[in-house]
């Protein structure tokens, strides 16, 4: 068995679901990956006092409170994610959800390791390298 840090599994799931999402790859994977990256992200820049995407929509739209804020970005992903639901439900999903996901996910990342920014997020933030 190999150890593997939250960090690299974060870094796996981004470059994966950006590698998905340019090749056309099924958009529920790529949001499950994005979202479960983004997660960590979000969750270790709270823990460290960084900036984070959440943080600029809080200010983007002050009539939203944050939890509002994650229950908006975090409504498919939990869909997806917990089985609380019968097979039956359903969701309103469209790919273009996937678009907002990976670049939060990337913002965080920057955020918290940019140093260990993955090539593929490189890509996607402008400016993060230089």
């Amino acid at each position: 068995m190999k150890e593997i840090s939250k960090l690299e599994a974060a870094n796996r799931q981004l470059c994966t679901a950006i590698r998905l999402f340019f090749d056309n790859g099924d958009a529920i994977a790529i949001h499950s990956l994005a979202c479960a990256a983004r997660e960590i992200y979000e969750k270790n820049c709270a823990r460290a006092r960084k900036p984070r995407m959440v943080d600029v929509l809080v200010r983007a739209y002050p009539d939203y409170t944050e939890k509002a804020i994650f229950d908006l970005i975090n409504k498919a992903r939990n869909f997806f994610k917990h089985g609380e639901t019968s097979l039956q439900d359903k969701i309103a999903f469209s790919d273009r959800m996937n678009d907002f996901q990976i670049l939060s996910a990337c913002y965080d990342c920057l955020e918290i390791a940019p140093v260990n920014l993955p090539i593929e997020a490189q890509t996607i933030v402008p400016d993060a390298v230089g």
